[in-house]
């Protein structure tokens, strides 16, 4: 759904957004602001994150490493890996733990997205599988 509105008493000014039903979340966005409603059961939260649509940095990705654990390889499937892929990582950085195998993981989805790999998607996906306490961490204030 595409919708345009204009403020109430202004003439020239439009707030364009796009809201999406995406696995149980509401998802709106539009060019300043994520809003995620998350419904559980019979209540609504609703989410809203200052999100810029910017490629992710290093930092971030420090972030989901740090904060994701065990739902990592749910993450990973999100961002398009493939189990085989995601066994792969395991094994080559289980040495590091498993914060080495996630860095690396969202590091190689970075490099393979370039400037796609933004940080507005990550926290799309992080909503979609129902970690928006990870997901809240990269809200700008």
């Amino acid at each position: 759904m595409h919708h345009e509105t204009q403020k109430k008493g202004s003439t020239n000014k439009r707030y364009t957004f796009c809201a999406l039903w995406h696995y149980g979340s509401l998802i709106v966005l539009n060019a300043d602001i994520l809003m995620v409603c998350l419904l559980y059961y019979d209540c609504c939260n609703v989410l809203s994150l200052s999100v810029p649509k910017r490629t992710i940095s290093d930092d971030n990705i420090e972030k989901v490493a740090v904060h994701i654990g065990s739902d990592w390889r749910r993450l990973g499937v999100k961002l398009g890996f493939v189990k085989g892929e995601l066994d792969a990582f395991e094994y080559d950085h289980r040495e590091g733990g498993l914060h080495e195998i996630i860095y690396q993981m969202l590091l190689t989805w970075k490099e393979k997205q370039g400037t796609e790999a933004t940080t507005r998607y990550v926290v799309t996906q992080l909503v979609a599988i129902k970690r928006p306490d990870v997901a809240i961490l990269f809200s700008v204030t």
